[in-house]
């Protein structure tokens, strides 16, 4: 079913590459005007560049998440160019190799990764709810994670921040829902984006699959479907909740990949 957003304006952070440029497309699409905000100023150029020459509205805004007055700049910047805000998807993340176990990080990487994963997106609806209210109501995706639902031996901060998202969209859910404001998070399992391919090496990733329950791994389209469609009228009574897109994943029991490989192996045998 195809959505429409026309005249809807949208901003999406980590807009440049991976889920969030396609989330970025499929909006515009719909009929979205989109802001593509992300650290990475050339690459919000490019994705911007991109949509409007395919005749479609987009603007780019360099912005770190990790900055307050940037993440003001934006909603201003994005509310002046396009008349209002009534989408955010707080999609972009930072990542540090250090983020491993609780006992391994120190203060001022907590601080970083808690103040670009969930103090920025915290911030960046504080800025865009006025707006949204002043136009009758809007709609908030957050991009989590299912390792804000699950531990992991390593990227504790991250871990903690996607969990972080959940409370996040509760509370904006309650608080605005009367006024006409949801708020939804996505958690994808393994989602292949160029980055994703460039961090897995095919060993990995062959070992990752064995470990989702779908033929293959995800990709950002289907991501990006999803997030139009809780943005969209379709998605008018689903608000404070988690879609969890992550190819059956968390459906399994955790032993399931070992006792196939085990039943292969005997078969084999």
């Amino acid at each position: 079913m195809a959505h429409d957003l026309a005249g809807k304006v949208a901003i999406v952070t980590g807009g440049a590459s991976g889920i969030g440029l396609a989330v970025c497309r499929v909006l515009a699409q719909a009929g979205a005007y989109v802001s593509v905000a992300d650290i990475d100023g050339p690459g919000a150029a490019r994705a911007a560049g991109e949509l409007t020459a395919a005749g479609l509205r987009a603007e780019a805004f360099p912005t770190d998440m990790g900055d307050a007055r940037q993440i003001d700049a934006l909603a201003s910047a994005t509310a002046t160019a396009f008349g209002g805000i009534d989408f955010v998807v707080n999609n972009a993340v930072q990542m540090d190799q250090g983020d491993a176990a609780v006992h391994e990080i120190d203060a001022d990487l907590w601080r970083t990764l808690l103040s670009a994963n969930l103090i920025g997106p915290a911030l960046l609806s504080r800025a865009a709810i006025p707006h949204m209210l002043s136009r009758g109501g809007g709609a908030f995706v957050h991009m989590a994670s299912l390792a804000g639902m699950r531990g992991e031996d390593s990227r504790t901060c991250y871990a903690t921040a996607k969990a972080g998202l959940f409370g996040l969209s509760r509370s904006i859910a309650v608080q605005y829902g009367k006024q006409g404001i949801r708020s939804n998070c996505i958690a994808p399992g393994l989602v292949m984006t160029p980055a994703a391919h460039a961090t897995f090496d095919p060993s990995l990733l062959n070992l990752l699959l064995e470990h989702h329950m779908t033929a293959q791994l995800g990709t950002a389209e289907q991501l990006a479907a999803a997030v139009c469609f809780l943005l969209s009228g379709q998605a008018t009574f689903m608000t404070g909740q988690v879609l969890v897109i992550d190819g059956g994943m968390s459906a399994a029991m955790p032993g399931v990949p070992a006792f196939r490989e085990l039943k292969a192996q005997a078969l084999a045998e």
